[in-house]
Order: C-alpha cells, then sequence, then structure tokens
C-alpha cells in the first residue's frame, strides 16, 4: 500500500495496522532522506496490527545531519469505524534532535474502541501527521481490520514464521461455525521483532497475550522485561513456546516454578511445540473464549448490578420540565407575541419582541437546568492497589462511575502515564455510551498527561477505568511474637490509615488489627477467624466491578503471607480525573506480602 504525496514523509506509510502484503511489516518499510541535508527521518511499526484497545507503540527515528538542531512533532488520529458514526482517540509526540546526532523514540499512540454492537463492527485507522519547521506537515492514512470477537495476540516473528496462516485458517474455520462473529475473522495474531518492544508497560496494554519462544525473551533487555511483566501483573498473558521439555525457572524471573503460573491478574505460561509447527487446532482453542479487554470496556459493565453504577442511585431526567418550558415559550413567543406584544398595526415590533424573548428564554432555560442539575458531578471509586515492595511497585486498578450537571471543563491532567478507558454502562436516560449500535461517539485526546474529549460530559452518565503501576515505598511490616504462641505484630508504612486491616500467617491463620492503624503505628493483631476474613473478602467483591474484584481475587489465590486493608483515602495511590467531580466513598483496597523484620 502506498501512501498518496511523494514528500520526504513518506515513511508516515509505516502505521500500526498496515497489511499490504502477507508479509509482515515489522522493520524499517521506508527510508526517507533529505537531500538538501542528508537527515534521514525512519518509523518502525512494532506490531503489523492495529490493537482493538490501548495504545499502539511506534518506533521513530531521526538522525539530524542538518548542522542546526530539529524539532519534530507527530500526531495520531485513530478511528474506529461503526454504524451511524466512528469513534476517535488522538494522541502527539514530539522529538527533539540536536544537530548532528541520532535519536530514536517510542510514540505510544491511543487506539479508538468500538464500542458498536458488534453485528456492525467496521475497518479500523490510523493517520498520523509529521510536522516539522524544515520540511512542513505530511499526513498519512492506512486502515486495517482488527480482532474484536477474539483476544488480541501478538506473535515474535520467528515463532509466526512458519505457522500463523494455518492457524488465522483454523479460527476462520471455527468463527465460521460460531453464533457470535465479527470483523478480523482472520486476525489470530499481530507478529513483531522481539528487539523492536517497548520499554513501557503501555505499548502492551491493547494486547491480551503475548506469544513468543524462550530464546525471544532472551534477547530483550531488562527494560523491555520490566515492562512486559509488568502488564503481565495488570492483567497480560505472557505465553513461551519451547522445544523441549518446558519450565518457567529458566526465564529467570524470581518464584515462578512450573510451566504455568498466576501472576497478580495475569498469568505466564510455557507449552511445548516441535518448533516447526504449532498445532493449530490445539492453540486456537487454547485462546478461544478466554476473556478479553475488548469484552471488558464494552460488555463486563454494560449489564445490570454494577454496585458504583447502583450506588448513584435513582434519579429522574426530568424531560417534562423542558417540554413545559417549551410549552410556555412557544406560547408566548407565538400568541401573545403576535397579538398582545405585536398586535395588528404594530408588526414592526416584531422585530424587537421576538430576539427579546429568545434571549430571555435562553437564559431561564440555562437558569432551570442550573437549578436542576447544578454544576460539577457525583461520583463513586473503588481502588484496588496490589503492593509489591519487592518491586518498589504498587500496581492500582481504580473503577469509577459519575453523574454530571452542567460542566465548564471537562478536561484534566493525569498525575502519571496511565491507561484510561472509557466503559459502556446499561441504556438509560443519562447514559451516551453503551453497548449498541445507537451509543454515541467516543472521543479521546492525550497530550502526554493533559487528556480532553469526551470522558466526561454534562448532564450523563459515565465510567472509566484506571491502570497504572505506581512507584512506592509503602509496606506492611511483620515482627514475630517471642513465642509459638504469641500473636504477631505489623508495623504500617502505608502513608495513611486503614479503617480495617487482615493479615493471613503461613499457616493460615488468620489475624484482624484491633482498629484503625494509623500509618508509622505499631500494631498487636488480634486471633480472627476464616469465616469473618471470608465475609469481609466477599462484601469488598460485591462492591467492586469485574476489573477491581478479579485484581482483588487475584491477590487471595494464594493469600497465606499476605495482608488486606481497607482505607478511605490513599492520596499516593488514587488517581485523579475532573476535578470537578464530587467523590464520595472512595473505597481503597490495599493488598500484598508483608515485609518480615
Amino acid at each position: 500500500m502506498r501512501c498518496g504525496f511523494k514528500a520526504p514523509l513518506r515513511f508516515l506509510c509505516v502505521l500500526v495496522g498496515i497489511t499490504a502484503t502477507t508479509q509482515a511489516q515489522l522493520s524499517i518499510l521506508d527510508k526517507e532522506v533529505d537531500k538538501s541535508t542528508g537527515s534521514e527521518v525512519e518509523v518502525v511499526s512494532v506490531f503489523d496490527k492495529l490493537p482493538p484497545t490501548g495504545f499502539a507503540p511506534l518506533r521513530v527515528t531521526v538522525r539530524n545531519r542538518s548542522g542546526q538542531d530539529l524539532a519534530w512533532r507527530f500526531e495520531s488520529l485513530s478511528t474506529a469505524s461503526r454504524y451511524r458514526g466512528e469513534h476517535t482517540a488522538s494522541g502527539r509526540f514530539a522529538m527533539d534532535v540536536p544537530a548532528g546526532s541520532s535519536r530514536t523514540g517510542t510514540f505510544l499512540a491511543p487506539v479508538a474502541t468500538n464500542y458498536g454492537n458488534i453485528g456492525y463492527s467496521g475497518d479500523a485507522s490510523l493517520q498520523v501527521t509529521a510536522i516539522n519547521r524544515s520540511m512542513g506537515t505530511h499526513s498519512s492514512s492506512e486502515y486495517a481490520e482488527r480482532p474484536e470477537s477474539f483476544p488480541s495476540l501478538a506473535m515474535s516473528k520467528p515463532l509466526a514464521a512458519a505457522t500463523l496462516t494455518k492457524l488465522e485458517d483454523q479460527l476462520e474455520t471455527k468463527m465460521s461455525a460460531s453464533s457470535r462473529h465479527g470483523s478480523g475473522q482472520r486476525v489470530f495474531a499481530s507478529r513483531f521483532d522481539p528487539q523492536q518492544l517497548p520499554e513501557d508497560w503501555l505499548g502492551y496494554s491493547g494486547l491480551d497475550f503475548l506469544l513468543m519462544r524462550p530464546a525471544d525473551w532472551e534477547v530483550l533487555n531488562p527494560g523491555q522485561r520490566r515492562a512486559i511483566l509488568q502488564w503481565v501483573r495488570l492483567g497480560g498473558g505472557l505465553h513461551l513456546y519451547k522445544v523441549g521439555k518446558a519450565e518457567l525457572k529458566d526465564l529467570g524471573i524470581p518464584d515462578v516454578q512450573g510451566t504455568k503460573v498466576d501472576r497478580s491478574q495475569g498469568e505466564l505460561a510455557m507449552f511445548e511445540w516441535s518448533g516447526k509447527d504449532l498445532p493449530s487446532a490445539e492453540v486456537v482453542n487454547r485462546y478461544w473464549g478466554k476473556p478479553h479487554r475488548l469484552m471488558l470496556v464494552r460488555e463486563s459493565y454494560s449489564g445490570k448490578g454494577f454496585h458504583l453504577h447502583t450506588a448513584l442511585g435513582e434519579r429522574s431526567f426530568a424531560a417534562w420540565q423542558v417540554l413545559v418550558f417549551l410549552a410556555i415559550f412557544g406560547v408566548l413567543v407565538g400568541p401573545i407575541n403576535l397579538f398582545v406584544l405585536a398586535p395588528p398595526g404594530k408588526r414592526h415590533k416584531l422585530f424587537f419582541t421576538t430576539p427579546i424573548l429568545s434571549i430571555g428564554a435562553s437564559v431561564a432555560m440555562i437558569g432551570l437546568i442550573l437549578l436542576q442539575d447544578g454544576t460539577g458531578g457525583e461520583g463513586r471509586r473503588m481502588i484496588t492497589v496490589e503492593l509489591r515492595p519487592e518491586e518498589a511497585l504498587a500496581y492500582v486498578s481504580q473503577e469509577q462511575v459519575s453523574r454530571t450537571g452542567v460542566l465548564t471543563s471537562t478536561g484534566f491532567t493525569l498525575k502519571q502515564p496511565a491507561l484510561i478507558q472509557a466503559l459502556a454502562l446499561p441504556d438509560s436516560q443519562w447514559t451516551k455510551l453503551t453497548y449498541s449500535s445507537d451509543s454515541q461517539s467516543t472521543d479521546l485526546q492525550l497530550d502526554g498527561l493533559e487528556v480532553a474529549g469526551l470522558l466526561f460530559q454534562s448532564r450523563t452518565e459515565q465510567a472509566q477505568l484506571l491502570q497504572t503501576p505506581v512507584s512506592t515505598r509503602a509496606r506492611v511490616e511483620l515482627k514475630l511474637g517471642s513465642g509459638p504462641g504469641d500473636p504477631p505484630t505489623i508495623v504500617s508504612a502505608l502513608g495513611f490509615a486503614a479503617e480495617t486491616l487482615y493479615y493471613i500467617d503461613p499457616a493460615g491463620e488468620v489475624w484482624k488489627a484491633p482498629g484503625v492503624v494509623g500509618s508509622g503505628s505499631e500494631v498487636t493483631l488480634d486471633k480472627s477467624t476464616s469465616k469473618a476474613w471470608s465475609e469481609w473478602h466477599r462484601g469488598l467483591l460485591d462492591i467492586g466491578g469485574p476489573k477491581t474484584s478479579s485484581h482483588l481475587k487475584s491477590g487471595s489465590r494464594s493469600n497465606r503471607g499476605q495482608f488486606y486493608a481497607l482505607a478511605k483515602a490513599a492520596p499516593d495511590f488514587i488517581q485523579p480525573t475532573l476535578p470537578s467531580i464530587r467523590w464520595k466513598d472512595d473505597q481503597v483496597v490495599v493488598f500484598g506480602p508483608v515485609k518480615q523484620l
């Protein structure tokens, strides 16, 4: 597929999702040279198909031989076509290249999610615009199908070389026999060069599973490995296919044994293969029917039973007030205006009375809306925080839902880079984003940490999911009693007060703090029961939606040696969004292994 221009920036054809032929375009598609200066610009598409959610990583390289500093700005626009409209997401990336130097950066382009009913799924496109003072502005757009009814997979190029076509054929056959299918029926997986993988977990956020060989893992640098393992903690699946006996311990990841292990919300697994051909039916069945992120954001919250949404309570949209207002306005601007204010013989007064009545009605309407709905909004949040002291990180999953009145601004600033996605809610008078063909189009605009678009709208109910790893030294430390029967003592270094705190010791015994545990305090725990712990834990699961509940469940699979705490506030971990929303009754659940003193 060729670009529609001949400028020195034809390299912009290298976009995620371009598959003009059956051969993956993973490395440099084109190298453009400025003949007057000798400067070069290159772009590498990390994955050869556009993911359905999250971010698409693009690698940009500039070699500046011009003798002067160059400033490049790249802008992306992702669209997901749907019935009656399209969803959009845009981002910006800047690169300053000093004279005589070369620089490479990863542009994480936000991807538009298709929230429409799967029966109306359409194509996706990604447009990139490059702006440079000396070379001007150039754009290119490309289109590609994406997986929408199957998990989003990516395979290393060596693993995919001999087997991807058979896997696509098998997937197409299986989907043809299924009653549930949509666009991207042949999209089994995108391909990638392991050495080009990003060093930021957000670069994998559009994927559900990453497939590679142990040899591919070995060539990764520490930053790439760290990013992948963070992505796994937040729900990704790393699957390695090895010739011969498969053991995860060979990967060099601490505390990993066997061939499959749950790791926080995600999983690590290793499978044997011949080295020549993957068994297509077996492999397709391995991922068939697996929950995936696209399903999460557009289906999992769109039914009834999302507690945070229910906690907002019912509220009438008061459409009758608007109808009454319009009826009164119709009487005023019609009969009264014609026969009283500007009667026959004085019709020229209509040029004055009609605008005055219209302006007055507009002011009155604004006053009515402000009186009825107010400004800003009200919301509920649940934040699940998994502390991993050995990594000096906390993995945060934050669900939030809000109902707004009149908003004077819909933009906000993130505290740190995070994945933020709108969630489809049940259909109602207040809801604009639903999982249906009639859903309103979405728009997400990211410029660094600045967020704008349609995540928040006036007089609307909306929900979002945010996920991010947070650097922290927060922890809970444990002091064992001097005797075998003495209760343990914990020292809190959480940085906030825990209203309730449980600890499950290595023997499975349950202990509970007698009261509030302040940060820096030392508390001797009381003996509790498994029943009390289970009831408390189930109550937290009922509060959260699908993502925070699954995050919390992941910690209870092997909860021995772990603590669980509930707090009303945790400033270091809560991710702020729109300032005008009044968040009420925050629920912050923190869990993780204790550190023994």
